[in-house]
């Protein structure tokens, strides 16, 4: 697997492990990324320890480690998308085309009622 990480891509109020005993810490994404925190980072939410069950087979904050595929540029995409506040135009044409679609939904299913009824 490849070991590179940037931390700065851990969620802000993400839980750490730092149960060194574990059986599956080498497998659990919490134990990897609190392993991997830097000093930039002061504050962090860790697992408490007197949380940490008897045995490692019934750890309810255990995350597997696992590679997702993701398209390349999705997450610049949506990081724009959020941070930048879109123009009024892009708003009223997103608003337009939902009420459009909404509106065409709700005249398809007229027509056929009215072609379904004995009137």
């Amino acid at each position: 697997m490849n070991t590179d990480f940037d931390y700065e891509i851990v969620p802000h109020g993400y839980a750490h492990c730092f149960n060194d005993n574990c059986s599956k810490a080498s497998s659990c994404l919490r134990h990897w990324v609190a392993q991997h925190c830097t000093a930039n980072v002061p504050l962090i939410t860790i697992l408490s320890p007197a949380c940490f069950p008897a045995t490692s087979v019934g750890c309810a904050y255990f995350a597997p480690i696992r590679k997702m595929r993701v398209a390349w540029g999705v997450k610049t995409s949506l990081v724009t998308f959020l941070t930048i506040k879109p123009p009024m135009s892009v708003i009223r044409l997103l608003l337009t085309l939902a009420v459009r679609t909404i509106t065409e939904s709700i005249g398809k299913n007229v027509l056929s009622l009215l072609k379904t009824s004995k009137l």
